[in-house]
């Protein structure tokens, strides 16, 4: 199975650029809020959406369409120091073939979700501010580098330490896309 993971991470990093992926979730089941107000169809200028409904256990059900093509996820929300966070991590595929399934892996993605009125900001950390960062040791968060990417690895409490130590930063997050509210 680890060859299998050596093969299907590579694949994985390379199909999400611009994101920075987490082995695991940014939340404890005990730290999962829910806010209706985040529920609704999102849209930004250029078209892309986010639908976002609530599901069980106060989790969302989001999803997103980009270039067209929709993806589900599982959405989660939590608050960490001053911010709210997403965490965002693909729905369970439907395959027939078990095997196949078996070398495919889910990861996590965090979003900064900011609501105001009518619209909803997100921003995700940015990918080479983080190499920069990793590389020169600057802050010390557990993660792998696969090829040019890299992996966070550590816990939800370490990488919830992380985010409050990068919040001030102003260059650590993308710039913000901005959705306005559909319906």
């Amino acid at each position: 199975m680890r060859s299998s993971l050596a093969l299907a991470l590579p694949l994985l990093l390379g199909a999400l650029t611009g994101c920075v992926p987490s082995l695991h979730p940014l939340y404890t089941a005990k730290e999962v809020i829910f806010d209706p107000a985040l529920a609704g169809t999102w849209r930004s200028e250029e078209g892309d959406t986010w639908r976002i409904a609530g599901a069980p256990g106060d989790a969302y059900e989001v999803v997103v369409v980009a270039n067209g093509e929709p993806g589900r996820m599982e959405g989660y929300l939590i608050r960490v120091g001053e911010e709210r966070f997403l965490d965002l991590y693909p729905a369970e595929p439907d395959f027939r073939n078990e095997f196949y399934a078996g070398h495919l892996l889910r990861i996590h993605h965090f979003v900064r979700i900011r609501l105001k009125e009518e619209a909803l900001e997100a921003a995700v950390l940015d990918e080479s501010w983080l190499e920069k960062q990793l590389d020169a040791k600057r802050y010390s968060v557990r993660h792998e580098k696969v090829g040019d990417n890299y992996l966070l690895t550590a816990p939800p409490a370490e990488l919830q330490g992380f985010l409050r130590q990068v919040a001030a930063e102003p260059e650590a997050f993308s710039d913000s896309a901005l959705y306005r509210r559909v319906r």
